[in-house]
């Protein structure tokens, strides 16, 4: 039997139109999450940023928001978390993950129920790196979802019969080739498809009694109706489907180690240190950013030198007027 696991991603980039978050919503999320609640058993990982929740609040679609609670409350999702303003963590200061892995949680919390606790992280477009071992523990994550193809390039093949943990955080490897087939379904016989791909799982598995993979599709490309057909194929070849975080009741978790790149990188680019491309190469914005990072920093060390305990007792003036300055510059930065 083979263990199948698929993490929906309904993720995007806060560069996103307008237009293109209404259309995105009414004809791709929407509609998802609505069949979602048909299903007999879902059995799916789902993630969404809370950049996007947001929006959805401001505009009042409260429709895929009450499917969100309903798939959560009848346990036909698993809830994972991400970063909310999709940013490549890896790539930024610590301070900037903890807090966009922070909030995409409070939210969620919000959302769902105030007890809703995180156990899987879905990085944005799966850009992992040892350093998040470091972010996602404290705020109680178990695991982290990366890329396999950096694996297999570091290691010559991808666990299917144990979980890699590593830095203290257990690493589910998702397949990028039948994840990047699985976003075409939509041109295939879905029964020939998913024949073919049962056929090449248990020849990777090379005869064992079990195994497991992992799949992710981005939730802007799929079709529901081949989607669902492909889901129970599977069932009918004897694979089952189950929630990522149930991986863990089937399977042992082993010490190894796991490389940094992301759903982008190419074999060549993880050997020449191109871990995250092509975010690196963007120099004059990775600068820009880094400053910008650098001058909040300065002035939040300044917010705590004026959130001392004679501010509230007995505040100076100069201590007043440097408040007032900080208030006005946070005013100009919102307009």
């Amino acid at each position: 039997m083979v263990h199948l696991a698929l993490v929906v991603d309904l993720s995007v980039s806060v560069t996103t139109p307008p237009q293109r978050l209404e259309d995105l919503y009414q004809e791709r999320h929407l509609p998802l999450l609505r069949d979602l609640l048909k299903w007999p058993q879902a059995a799916l990982s789902l993630t969404i940023n809370s950049w996007l929740l947001q929006h959805w609040l401001e505009r009042g679609w409260e429709a895929g928001l009450q499917c969100l609670r309903e798939l959560y409350d009848f346990g036909k999702v698993e809830m994972c978390g991400t970063a909310s303003h999709h940013a490549i963590l890896p790539l930024v200061p610590e301070s900037v993950a903890f807090r966009q892995v922070r909030r995409n949680s409070r939210l969620l919390q919000q959302l769902l129920h105030p007890e809703w606790r995180p156990a899987g992280f879905i990085p944005p477009l799966l850009g992992y790196g040892h350093e998040l071992s470091r972010v996602l523990q404290p705020l109680g994550f178990t695991w982290c979802l990366a890329d396999d193809s950096a694996y297999a390039a570091l290691h010559g093949t991808v666990p299917g019969e144990h979980i890699v943990r590593c830095a203290g955080l257990s690493v589910l490897m998702c397949s990028r080739l039948w994840s990047e087939r699985l976003q075409h379904l939509g041109n295939f016989s879905v029964t020939r498809f998913t024949r073919n791909h049962h056929e090449e799982l248990n020849r990777w598995l090379d005869g064992a009694e079990r195994g497991y993979q992992v799949l992710r599709v981005a939730g802007d490309s799929l079709d529901l109706g081949v989607l669902r057909k492909f889901v129970e194929t599977h069932q009918q070849l004897g694979n089952h489907w189950l929630h990522a975080s149930q991986l863990f009741d089937h399977f042992p978790v082993l010490e190894g180690d796991v490389p940094p790149g992301s759903c982008t990188t190419s074999v060549e680019e993880f050997w020449n240190g191109n871990f995250f491309s092509p975010w690196q190469s963007q120099g004059e914005a990775w600068r820009l950013s880094q400053q910008a990072i650098l001058g909040l920093e300065v002035v939040q060390d300044r917010l705590d030198e004026l959130l001392t305990s004679t501010t509230f007792a007995s505040a100076t003036p100069e201590q007043l007027e440097s408040l007032r300055r900080l208030v006005e510059w946070c005013g100009e930065l919102q307009q």
